[in-house]
């Protein structure tokens, strides 16, 4: 039977527990309660600790993947990577604000007695207080830090971005140079093309003048024949074809232009009278001659 209290007769009968009486060690019940009561506190501290620094790392370096540090940036080493380092960072902490015992650090155990951060406030505080009092300022630095990677990675953005509208100008003036010459060069070939139908009557007359005073030179022996005096039609290969094929209306007269051509041209006659020709201008008169006849084979093999 249970009474209103939910105390059986047995339960009011045995007296209850002394929890402050001590033990052989001299440690009573109520203090290894306690003492047990904040190791679990610490550890439930710890692994909120723990899972806090686990986003936090994990926000960063998707944040990292997405932007990207800078060429220069070396990333700090994280020094604390399990709950057994934390006395330590807690001591660091504390010395970085007010020196090395400045929060109260004497040999690795805390001192309360008043002499470190915030005097007979903190003296008052217990362990697990002082610790968050320490952790929350840790996280402001945390906060500042990071509000000062943001701006960092803001600014980076603001440079990527110049970098690629200059990129950009630079495509677009090179695209509008390229445009430019296109243009040049087509007017050019245009003009040539023009200068070319005007002209190209006058110049095969030339062409065959030349011929002739060629041919006259070398029926009366003379010797030392320079370049110009060679009749070439004309440097320019497309020029060259419309003063030699001038006057031809049909394939027909293209293919008997082209065989009366190759004769004049042809390098076993040039070959017969090469002891006529200037010594110094002799393998540039051979290699030209050359040139020509390759010109007309190639006509030749389109007009077949």
């Amino acid at each position: 039977m249970y009474d209103a209290d939910g105390f059986t007769p047995l339960h009011q009968a045995t007296p209850a527990p002394n929890i402050d009486a001590c033990n052989a060690a001299g440690v009573s019940a109520r203090e290894l309660i306690e003492a047990a009561m904040q190791a679990q506190e610490v550890r439930e501290h710890q692994a909120k600790r723990r899972r806090v620094e686990a986003e936090e790392r994990s926000e960063w370096e998707r944040l990292m993947g997405e932007d990207g540090p800078p060429d220069d940036w070396d990333e700090p080493q994280t020094r604390y990577e399990s709950g057994d380092d934390w006395d330590q960072r807690l001591r660091e902490e504390g010395a970085a604000d007010n020196g090395a015992d400045g929060w109260g650090w004497s040999g690795g155990d805390w001192d309360w007695g008043g002499g470190g951060y915030g005097g007979a406030a903190e003296a008052e505080m217990d362990e697990d207080e002082y610790a968050q009092r320490i952790w929350e300022r840790m996280e402001q630095r945390k906060r500042a830090a990071s509000g000062a990677s943001a701006a960092a990675r803001q600014q980076w953005g603001k440079a990527d971005e110049a970098s690629a509208r200059r990129q950009a100008f630079a495509r677009d003036a090179e695209e509008r140079s390229r445009k430019i010459l296109e243009e040049e060069q087509a007017k050019e070939a245009a003009w040539r093309q023009a200068v070319l139908k005007g002209n190209v009557g006058a110049r095969r007359a030339r062409y065959e003048a030349g011929w002739h005073t060629f041919v006259t030179a070398i029926a009366a022996g003379k010797t030392g024949l320079r370049y110009s005096e060679v009749p070439w039609p004309a440097e320019d290969p497309e020029d060259a074809k419309a003063i030699l094929l001038y006057g031809t209306a049909d394939p027909a007269e293209v293919r008997k232009r082209i065989r009366q051509e190759l004769l004049r041209w042809h390098e076993d006659k040039f070959a017969k009278f090469k002891d006529r020709l200037a010594p110094t201008d002799s393998p540039r008169i051979l290699v030209g001659v050359k040139g020509v006849t390759q010109m007309l084979n190639d006509l030749a093999s389109t007009n077949v």
